[in-house]
């Protein structure tokens, strides 16, 4: 079998310019990309070629140390480099810069040009491709071309390719994976399935190397990093973790479990997981400063690398430990010398260079012969164990990040090859190797060593605390019942150890371990937690009760003057909490506490007990009386309608109570009380108070009145001879009071009375019934009072009258003094003659004179009343 390298060639390109190209694993292919002439610091009419590889298995022969090459030149144009070689069975084509192919099939001694029919930009070869029969070129600029009789002919081939006036683009890169043929070219990834006639674009993303395993294709970009596409179908995917960002892939080859990648000044990445995850190769080229590998190629047991003039080291590298470590292999090539390709058959390397019209070779038998000691040191749970020096090996070479390693041996080494690593044992723990004559591979188990960290967790008494847990330790281990614990650590282990129960605290509360190479012993003091309980005994007000018994809490333990109280408990302590005082109730009335493992905080609410003074206020009867203020107990309670009372008075209390309700006494007037301790029942008798109203009904010479009914009053009394008149009512009574007595009117008529409160005095003036009589109605023509007649009289008298014009009239009585006696006449009269008669009964003998008003009229005149 036959594999593609790629090439990297610099010399005449179009100015302003630099033209990339690149190559894959198992001839995929090569395509390139045009950039701006400054990148990477980049002269002018310079191209760079970055690249890939093929491989091809075969026998390997054992030969020197130091290999020679030598240059082939016969027949190639000296006007163009080399950029692409590929072997088909003894025949091998090499892809030119600027005249086509070239075939030789002499080992490359003498080569023939194959590139009938191309022209201009068509000579100007970036890759080719062997697959069968067909023979595949890609160009610089006009597209990919193939050829089924060995270059005598070609066609192109760029059906269905993006194509920008005349220009078709480059075709840098070819790979055949079952029926489809992949090709990248500058616009793209283009996939074929009918060999080459017609293209669909897979990608617009340009790429520089194309490899793939058993499952995917892997796409090596000039500024994205790695890309990944499913042979089985799919989407490409960014697999760049662990890669620089923006990574420039320059090199791409798969070997053995590994896709290992060359990233531009970044050294080489590899990959075990399909580009999921990479890791950077360590400890890579045995160079400092700057370095690219533009191609690689392997042939099953070694690895090559072709690197870039421009950096500080150039020419062609070998590794025999999987790109780890690496050799300069360039005896016999001149200096500053920049490798593009390289190609393999059974007998000879070749490498395509920036050296014009020439192609190099050497002998696959010149290459030393050496062999791998490798493996891999893991822990059972198969993790890689870093620094592991596997002493013995030549350098004593020591394992990567994932337990990798890697020696070389010359051909029949004997030897002991012992890992060794502070903190660990190996099984094996040693391998003995004799007269070595292939490739060895050793995997060791790395079990790290242990220790015990122990001791005791006791209280200060001694006794051993069982539950503990010892948080830190792997595990968490916990002591057993007499306070013991264990627990393993690895070597060097740092870290804290807590001792852990709740309810307890340690002496010390941590140890703090560092780099533990011994078994260690620590013991620690336990300690039950206390905790408190507390909090106030006050008023609803806010005022603090003193001297309360908090029964339950360990010493019952009683509040100070401002109710605070506090007590102590043990972790975990269980209980009732009652707060006790004679003559108060407590709310809560108590406090169930259970598994107490914080401090408690409660306050209690204390009342006062109150106790009831009550009963009935009653007439002697057994009538209720309501509205009796009860005075004395707190708010003065008050009788309902049925006379009942209740007041409340506090535990201790003493007073005394009255009964009091206007116009009534009370049997018993008041109670006293001491020390009230119970309920108390007290009832009283109430007696309604009564008041006389009293007076005298007289004339108005002073004559008493007799028999004069005094209607309004209980019972209606009546006057006695003298006119004295009393009657009795009941405290507020409310009433009118009028006197009656046929002829006779009375002044006032009556008397309103409204809640009697005290005894009351009314008098009243008797007028003995008048009657005026118009005699003539004839018009006199004067006014005239007449003598009265007869007179003296006993004890009735007739006055008369005469009024000319209607006037109002008054007729009256007076006596000696001066003194109104009593009024006969007081009414609106028409003119006339009128006589009026007076009954002086009540009166005694005497003189006395009536006057006549009529207007503004007066006249008066004498009469005598004779017993």
């Amino acid at each position: 079998m036959l594999m593609i390298a790629r090439q990297k060639e610099f010399a005449q390109s179009p100015p302003h310019s630099v033209t990339l190209h690149s190559a894959g694993l198992r001839g995929f292919a090569k395509r390139y990309v045009q950039l701006p002439l400054t990148m990477k610091g980049l002269h002018m009419n310079r191209i760079v070629c970055r690249t890939l590889l093929f491989i091809l298995t075969a026998p390997i022969p054992t030969q020197s140390l130091y290999p020679q090459w030598i240059g082939l030149s016969s027949g190639l144009p000296d006007s163009s480099t080399v950029r692409a070689i590929v072997i088909s069975g003894s025949k091998i084509f090499a892809g030119t810069s600027r005249a086509g192919v070239y075939l030789s099939t002499d080992a490359g001694l003498t080569w023939t040009s194959r590139s009938a029919g191309l022209s201009g930009n068509s000579l100007r070869v970036v890759s080719l491709f062997v697959d069968g029969p067909s023979l595949f070129m890609g160009t610089m600029t006009d597209g990919p071309f193939r050829s089924s009789d060995d270059g005598i002919s070609w066609i192109r081939i760029d059906s269905g390719m993006t194509i920008s006036g005349t220009r078709r683009g480059g075709a840098f890169y070819f790979h055949k994976s079952g029926d489809e043929l992949y090709m990248a070219a500058e616009s793209g990834i283009y996939v074929s399935t009918n060999n080459g006639f017609s293209w669909v674009k897979s990608t617009t993303r340009g790429a520089w190397s194309l490899v793939s395993d058993s499952s995917h294709l892997f796409e090596g970009t000039p500024n994205s990093g790695v890309y990944r596409y499913p042979l089985t179908g799919g989407t490409w995917t960014s697999v760049n973790t662990g890669l620089p960002p923006n990574a420039e892939i320059d090199a791409m080859l798969i070997y053995r479990d590994k896709l290992i990648v060359s990233v531009w000044r970044y050294s080489i990445f590899y990959s075990t997981n399909s580009g999921d995850t990479w890791t950077k190769l360590l400890p890579g080229l045995p160079v400092s400063g700057s370095i690219t590998i533009v191609c690689f190629l392997s042939d099953g047991r070694r690895i090559y690398a072709g690197t870039s003039e421009w950096y500080q080291y150039s020419g062609i590298f070998q590794s025999e430990d999987t790109a780890r470590t690496w050799s300069l292999v360039n005896t016999g090539l001149p200096s500053n010398i920049s490798i593009g390709t390289l190609a393999l058959d059974s007998d000879f390397l070749y490498a395509g260079s920036n050296k014009l019209g020439t192609i190099w070779r050497r002998a696959r038998s010149d290459f030393a012969t050496s062999f791998s000691i490798s493996g891999y040191v893991r822990t059972s749970g198969g993790i890689g164990i870093f620094g592991v020096v596997m002493s013995g090996l030549p350098g004593d070479p020591s394992t990567d990040i994932g337990g990798y390693y890697a020696g070389q041996v010359n051909d029949g080494w004997s030897g002991t090859v012992t890992p060794r690593k502070t903190g660990y044992t190996f099984s094996p723990s040693s391998t003995v190797y004799n007269s070595i004559t292939t490739n060895q591979s050793t995997d060791y188990t790395a079990a790290l060593q242990t220790f015990a960290i122990s001791g005791y967790v006791r209280t200060s008494g001694g006794a051993g605390i069982s539950g503990v847990i010892m948080s830190g330790l792997p595990g968490n281990p916990s002591t057993d019942s007499s306070g013991y614990y264990t627990g393993t650590v690895n070597y060097g282990w740092w870290g804290g150890v807590m001792p852990q129960k709740t309810g307890y605290t340690f002496n010390p509360s941590s140890t703090g371990y560092n780099n533990v190479t011994t078994n260690q012993s620590t013991d620690y003091t336990a300690t039950l937690q206390t905790f408190s309980i507390s909090g106030y005994v006050r008023t609803a007000g806010g005022a603090g009760i003193g001297a309360v018994i908090m029964s339950g809490l360990p010493g019952n333990p009683g509040t100070d003057s401002t109710g605070h109280y506090r007590g102590t408990v043990n972790h975990g302590w269980s209980g009732t909490l009652t707060p006790t005082k004679t003559g108060y109730t407590l709310n809560p009335s108590s406090t169930l506490y259970n598994n107490v493992t914080t401090n408690q905080f409660t306050d209690y609410t204390a009342t006062l007990q109150t106790f009831s003074i009550y009963g009935y206020v009653r007439t002697s009867g057994g009538a209720g009386i309501g509205g009796v203020v009860m005075s004395g107990p707190p708010a003065n309670p008050i009788t309902d309608s049925s006379g009942y009372y209740r007041g409340t008075v506090n535990h201790g209390w003493s007073g005394t109570v009255m009964p009091t309700k206007a116009g009534y006494t009370f049997t018993p007037s008041s109670v006293t009380y001491d020390n009230v301790t119970t309920n108390q029942s007290t009832d009283y008798i109430a007696t309604l108070q009564t008041f006389s109203i009293s007076g005298y009904v007289r004339t108005s010479g002073g004559v008493g009145i007799g028999g004069v009914v005094i209607s309004g009053l209980p019972g209606n009394p009546g006057t006695d001879s003298s006119g004295y008149y009393r009657g009795t009512v009941n405290h507020g009574w409310s009433g009118t009071v009028t006197p009656t007595k046929t002829g006779y009117t009375f002044n006032p008529s009556s008397i309103v009375y409204d809640i009697v409160t005290a005894n009351r005095y009314s008098e009243y003036t008797a007028t003995a019934p008048t009657a005026v009589e118009q005699i003539s109605q004839m018009v006199p023509d004067y006014y005239l009072l007449s003598q009265n007649y007869p007179n003296p009289f006993n004890p009735t008298t007739t006055i008369r009258f005469e009024i000319p014009e209607a006037e109002h009239v008054s007729l009256k009585i007076y006596d000696v003094l001066g003194k109104e006696a009593a009024a006969l006449l007081g009414e609106y009269l028409d003119p006339g003659i009128y006589c009026v008669q007076w009954d002086a009964g009540h009166f005694v003998s005497g003189t006395y004179f009536y006057c006549l008003r009529a207007g503004s009229v007066v006249q008066v005149k004498k009469l005598t009343l004779l017993r």
